[in-house]
């Protein structure tokens, strides 16, 4: 492929509904970067706009398991320069074991307590932000073993007061909050899309498959978890908002206790 502003791509490492994401070389330092281009046919209407709310919300935040964004720029197509996460996504690691086996539940927890990291510096960011689309494919694990948070295409900045009303929820099906189908969004979101995330990590069972806002009980599925790890999942699964975790650090605190 030909040059993208000063970014010459090697491989294509991955690919989305608005963009395409390729392992490519600073020509100007040799720097190896992940390129994220925008598919310049996409038929997602808001593609653009999506693209450009995740440079803004990179722009603005520095934390070690999110991506560092390096530059941005609209030539020959809009793209953006990011950290390179050499590894797979949470998800394509899952659908590679054989079918009977599970992730190991330490690892799960530790990826948890690291997304937890990640997200409180998203909530406690001034202006705060949600980051709205917590699901397996957005955790990248890396070659050492760590979970990263990726895409921001749907993140929102909040008020000071932490709750905005959407014109229309955005989400993905199954790991969207009850409350933001109804496009309310607040830091609540993130708790409960984590806990969605780590139910399907741990069970195997895909909440897009299912029936909204039911979840079994992890142990029933996979009697190897810890009964203090099944508990964490499903308080941060609560229908009702004051029956979930009150904050991402108050989740994490009880993930630790797990191990």
């Amino acid at each position: 492929m030909e040059r993208i502003g000063a970014f010459e791509p090697l491989a294509q490492i991955g690919e989305g509904h608005i963009a395409t994401i390729y392992r490519a070389r600073d020509t100007r330092n040799h720097q190896l970067v992940a390129l994220k281009v925008l598919h310049p046919d996409s038929h997602v209407p808001e593609a653009r706009t999506y693209f450009e709310n995740e440079i803004t919300m990179l722009a603005m935040l520095d934390h070690p398991r999110i991506p560092n964004l390096f530059e941005h720029g609209d030539s020959p197509q809009p793209y953006m320069a990011m950290t390179l996460i050499e590894g797979k996504d949470s998800e394509t690691l899952l659908a590679e074991l054989p079918a009977s086996n599970f992730l190991p539940s330490e690892q799960l927890i530790r990826w948890g307590i690291q997304i937890c990291g990640a997200l409180s510096h998203v909530h406690t960011h001034q202006p705060p932000i949600a980051f709205c689309d917590l699901k397996a494919a957005h955790l990248m694990i890396d070659s050492g073993g760590d979970a990263w948070l990726v895409d921001f295409n749907l993140a929102q900045i909040l008020p000071p007061e932490g709750v905005i009303t959407q014109n229309e929820p955005m989400g993905t099906e199954g790991f969207a909050a009850p409350e933001h189908h109804q496009g309310k969004v607040s830091p609540l979101v993130d708790v409960y899309g984590l806990g969605a995330t780590l139910h399907y990590l741990s069970t195997r069972v895909d909440p897009r498959q299912e029936r909204l806002f039911t979840y079994a009980p992890p142990r029933a599925i996979n009697p190897a978890l810890s009964k203090a790890f099944a508990g964490v999942i499903m308080k941060a699964l609560a229908y009702e908002l004051e029956d979930r975790f009150e904050s991402i650090d108050a989740m994490k605190m009880a993930l630790v206790d797990c191990l």
